[in-house]
């Protein structure tokens, strides 16, 4: 939906129509417009006021203009979206009749933009490809840039992250190159999304980071407060929650009356779920009542199924699930005919939560499976896609080593002296050829480096963190619950009678049980809480944000679900018993706080098992 913050328009009137430029300011006006558009915001009014006066130009003059023109049409409802994609259909039959194949291509990218808002993926995928091969065919350097950034937008939306970035650099360098310094501009923000994206936070920081301090050199307040909108986008979905209130509150009060309401909507949805993550649904359901009222399909469509679908999660938490299910309904249509897998995936797993909350275990769990088969496939695809970037970083690097080492032979041969070419030549080989190696020894370590942190602290059998892990896991949340004054909570349960499974049914069904039970037990959890191994049959939960009550809810779901599930090849249902316990000011450490967690533990066993009890 960022996307929008750039193409959709503000479409504001004029007060009167000005003079007719003369034809040395026309020029000055036409190059600087056709440099791009400022980082958040349009040249709506500029090119308006060009459009005005068409007539007076010549037809060179006027074929810029036209071109111009095309890309900064209102496009607020879809209604206005489709009219866009007919002007620009127009404009291109009259640049073919004026044989313009230069402006065919322009206009084809802009006709293409309009496409991808109206959800047309294929439609815009092709006149992006048709724009790009005419442009190169033409030598086009400015419309080649500009149809790889779009196509590389659009691919790093539908999730083809990998061949997204490709695009986004080659047209980063092709407009840099042209002098397309807006434009350039804008790629580089949208290259910060994509990595966002691809969840290489740190390089989408480092992104960001530039951008704000090339506008603090350039002393651009307003586009400064707006550049808070992104920072908020990669705090919210790196999980931190209250870093991405604070910015979005921050970009809320810098977008005006006059900014584009979409992107003020966006700001409010966002920060509602941002609420959510934080457990104050009260709060999100007040953002989300602020956008209501200009919350239609015909609107903006995408920004719509979000709103549908940040609303839907937000009923489920008040406990009003059924009226989730028809909005998560809608949602899924939308982001199934755009083919966002990513938005798939969370509508199954927010349909679970919502079928879970009223008792309908059995679509709860189906939905449940659709949601880990969509997050497997994401995360297949998300890993191929990184894949293609780091493929796509050696190429460049091939490429621009290649580039390098051919203008210093051009430059030795000039000279005549082939011996200095030979050696130069040699030298950078082995630079190269290094460098590929040192990579790939990087990588290679980084990769064992990440194996062995991950056997080093993951339980082998179920997966999930073991006792090491959970422990300082655990310490880290006590820790932040006191420096925030927020409560904190712990269930600690082990599966009763499982000496028993193990002598009558033998330790391999022993072994499928206690992953049975983790499965059951972690799809049941939040983001933000933590589950582990601390023994045999010994497992820990930490609830961050949870008081005594709430964690006792938790528990009593937990214990009812494993209860009621029927597990292979087991006569008798499996049982567990938990231990609840919440963070008190004498607890000292967290083994303070998991002894209390036992001791109630050992009531639940001593009280009959397959029950829960609180900590006094």
């Amino acid at each position: 939906m960022v996307k929008r913050a750039v193409w959709l328009l503000c479409g504001v009137s004029l007060m009167g129509a000005a003079a007719p430029l003369p034809p040395e300011q026309l020029e000055q006006e036409l190059t600087s417009l056709e440099q791009g558009p400022p980082l958040f915001g349009s040249l709506h009014r500029r090119t308006h006021a060009l459009s005005a006066d068409l007539s007076h130009y010549p037809p060179a003059a006027q074929a810029r203009i036209r071109r111009l023109d095309c890309y900064n049409q209102s496009a607020d409802r879809i209604e206005l979206m489709q009219a866009a994609v007919r002007e620009a259909n127009r404009l291109i039959e009259l640049a073919r009749q004026e044989q313009d194949a230069v402006a065919v291509a322009d206009l084809t990218i802009c006709r293409g933009g309009y496409y991808q808002l109206l959800g047309d993926v294929e439609a815009a995928r092709r006149d992006f490809d048709a724009a790009l091969h005419e442009a190169q065919r033409l030598h086009a350097i400015r419309e080649e840039g500009l149809a790889l950034a779009k196509r590389g937008d659009m691919l790093s939306y539908i999730g083809r992250l990998g061949e997204g970035i490709k695009d986004q650099q080659q047209a980063y360098r092709l407009l840099h190159q042209t002098g397309a310094i807006g434009h350039a501009r804008v790629v580089q923000l949208a290259m910060a999304r994509t990595y966002r994206r691809m969840e290489y936070y740190s390089e989408a920081l480092s992104h960001l980071n530039r951008i704000h301090a090339r506008l603090v050199q350039q002393e651009r307040h307003d586009e400064l407060a707006r550049l808070q909108l992104e920072y908020a986008l990669l705090h919210l979905d790196s999980g931190r929650y209250q870093m991405a209130i604070d910015s979005f509150i921050a970009a809320r009060h810098a977008f005006g009356e006059g900014d584009s309401v979409q992107d003020i909507d966006l700001i409010r949805i966002g920060e509602a779920e941002a609420r959510l993550g934080l457990r104050q649904p009260e709060l999100a359901q007040a953002l989300l009542q602020e956008s209501a009222p200009r919350m239609n399909r015909q609107s903006d469509p995408s920004l719509y199924a979000y709103w549908e679908l940040i609303q839907a999660k937000m009923l489920t938490a008040l406990g009003q699930a059924q009226q989730a299910l028809p909005l998560l309904e809608q949602a899924e249509l939308f982001f199934a005919h755009e083919e966002n897998q990513r938005f798939l995936m969370w509508i199954q797993r927010a349909r679970s939560e919502a079928m879970a909350s009223l008792q309908r275990y059995e679509e709860a769990y189906a939905a449940l499976q659709l949601y880990l088969a969509l997050e497997h496939r994401i995360d297949e695809q998300l890993l191929e896609q990184q894949q293609i970037w780091m493929r796509n970083e050696f190429t460049l690097a091939r490429e621009q080593a290649k580039h390098d080492r051919l203008k210093a032979a051009h430059a030795l041969q000039q000279q005549k002296l082939e011996r200095l070419v030979e050696v130069r030549f040699w030298r950078n080989l082995v630079y190269a050829l290094g460098l590929v190696l040192a990579l790939l020894a990087v990588a290679w370590l980084a990769a064992h480096s990440r194996q062995l942190r991950a056997l080093a602290f993951t339980d082998e059998l179920t997966g999930i963190k073991n006792r090491r892990r959970i422990m300082a896991r655990g310490a880290g949340m006590l820790s932040k619950a006191r420096r925030q004054q927020q409560p904190f909570s712990v269930l600690l349960f082990d599966i009763d009678r499982f000496k028993r499974i193990n002598d009558s049914f033998g330790h391999h069904q022993g072994d499928r049980v206690l992953q049975w039970v983790v499965k059951c037990v972690r799809c049941l959890l939040r983001h933000d809480d933590a589950l582990g191994r601390t023994g045999g049959e010994e497992f820990l939960v930490l609830l961050p944000h949870t008081n005594l009550t709430e964690a006792d809810r938790v528990a009593r779901r937990i214990c009812q679900f494993v209860a009621a599930r029927v597990f292979p090849n087991m006569p008798a249902p499996v049982t567990i018993s938990i231990g609840v316990a919440q963070l008190k000011e004498e607890d000292g450490d967290l083994n303070a706080l998991i002894q209390r967690a036992d001791a109630a533990l050992y009531r639940a066993k001593e009280n009959g098992r397959n029950r829960v009890e609180r900590a006094d």
